[in-house]
Formats: structure tokens, C-alpha cells, sequence
């Protein structure tokens, strides 16, 4: 899993599954509005022989997942 793929102080996770049959990209973000915390999520699925003609598309879209509203940055974890 990467976490902030975007490296932009949210908490938002990015995973990816890989099989023989299919290729999958989930992406999930807790975002915070009007004093509460949404779970959302993006879910990018394709033939795993069509992944190389449609990886760059589905990373594309994946980048450009932005909450609506300015969120506060996630603090780092302490080591």
C-alpha cells in the first residue's frame, strides 16, 4: 500500500491488486466536511491483458483525486 501517494498531508491510501485475469487500482481517503469524516474511495478495474495500454490513463486519474474543501495535513506519526 502507499500512503499520500500525492505526498500531499492527507490520509489517503492507495492499493494495488494483481492477478492473472485482473488489474486493480483502490485508492481511499478519509476527508473531513461540515465537522465530519467521510470514508471515499476510488476503484479502477481492467483485463489484466489490457493493463499495459491503460496504466498510465488509470494512475492519471488516481493523481488527480483532490478533496473539495482544504483539509487539514495529516501529522506524522512519531517514531
Amino acid at each position: 500500500a502507499l500512503v499520500d501517494p500525492a505526498g500531499s498531508g492527507l490520509d489517503i491510501y492507495q492499493f494495488e491488486w494483481i492477478s492473472d485475469f485482473i488489474h486493480e487500482l483502490k485508492l481511499y481517503a478519509l476527508v473531513k466536511g461540515e465537522g465530519k469524516n467521510y470514508l471515499c474511495s476510488v476503484n479502477l478495474r481492467t483485463a489484466a491483458l489490457l493493463w499495459e495500454d491503460r496504466q498510465e490513463l488509470f494512475r492519471s486519474i488516481m493523481a488527480s483525486f483532490a478533496p473539495l474543501e482544504t483539509q487539514p495535513k495529516r501529522e506524522a506519526a512519531a517514531a
